[in-house]
């Protein structure tokens, strides 16, 4: 028999929080494995749930849907967004307009970078020693942040802390930037003489 109640807390580091029934009683422990993949729930938000019981014997929600149903998922989103973008680098490479090391670059940076936020989402949930998020952003800097970005939505990870979105976003800016800079008249001159120098 399926349940309705509504989200009270939520630790998305963790990916667990805890469900208040709508027909009162304790409230109902809920692990992010029992969420439609790609959603991400808020405190208020109204679920419905089938309920079990966890190891330790207490309230466990399981099959739990939340609003909308599977049409809304930040995971594709920004999935359509990654490819869409080194898709297009890499037309720029065809092109000429930039050299192929561009978008090798931000394939390389990108696996590790979505290796490197898959590993620290495990940690957070198992209590493992983190990777920094100084060592995220570098890596986000030099290219990776597309498969951040990916990771984020996908691992639901990173995707809701301020302090951290704030400084990935200044590291998307940045790149972007760069990559406006190669494709400008002096951006284009620049290469022109670091290929003369490798030669």
């Amino acid at each position: 028999m399926r349940k309705r109640g509504t989200i009270v807390t939520w630790n998305d580091e963790k990916g667990f929080g805890f469900i208040a029934p709508e027909a009162g009683g304790a409230q109902v422990f809920v692990h992010i494995t029992a969420l439609p993949r790609g959603r991400r729930p808020a405190p208020g938000t109204a679920v419905q749930y089938v309920e079990g019981a966890g190891k330790d014997g207490r309230p466990r929600a399981q099959d739990v849907s939340l609003p909308g149903g599977g049409a809304a998922m930040p995971a594709l989103r920004a999935l359509i967004v990654m490819t869409v973008f080194l898709l297009a680098v890499a037309l720029l490479v065809a092109l000429g307009y930039v050299p192929p090391l561009v978008i090798w670059t931000y394939i390389g940076a990108s696996a590790i970078s979505f290796l490197f936020y898959g590993r620290d989402k495990l940690a957070a949930m198992r209590d493992w020693q983190r990777v920094a998020e100084n060592t995220l952003h570098l890596v986000d800097a030099l290219g990776g942040w597309p498969g951040a970005l990916f990771a984020q939505q996908l691992f639901r990870h990173k995707s809701s802390k301020r302090s951290f979105r704030i400084v990935y976003w200044v590291t998307v800016a940045l790149n972007l930037a760069l990559l406006a800079y190669l494709l400008s008249p002096w951006g284009r001159q620049f290469l022109l003489v670091l290929r003369y120098l490798v030669q």
